[in-house]
């Protein structure tokens, strides 16, 4: 896919999909534990998004929680819904 081939280049969530790539290639492990290390331990962590950002992420941290029983007890729901 070239992001800059119509009718592509005027969709925000094609420039999204390729900026990801960036963030994937630049993030910073060690930055992300240093920040979390700050979380209370005893609290639920609510991680929220749609589609496939909350899908896979999210999801996928529930898994680990559930599978290794490490860290906080995560939960995810969709953005728009409503408690």
């Amino acid at each position: 896919m070239n992001r800059n081939d119509p009718p592509r280049d005027r969709y925000f969530i094609v420039k999204e999909m390729f900026e990801a790539v960036d963030y994937i290639r630049n993030f910073n492990p060690s930055a992300a534990r240093e920040f979390s290390s700050g979380f209370p331990k005893d609290l639920p962590l609510m991680l929220t998004g749609e589609g496939s950002s909350r899908i896979f992420p999210a999801k996928n941290a529930v898994h680990n929680r559930l599978r290794y029983g490490k860290g906080p007890l995560v939960l995810t729901e969709g953005s728009t819904d409503l408690i």
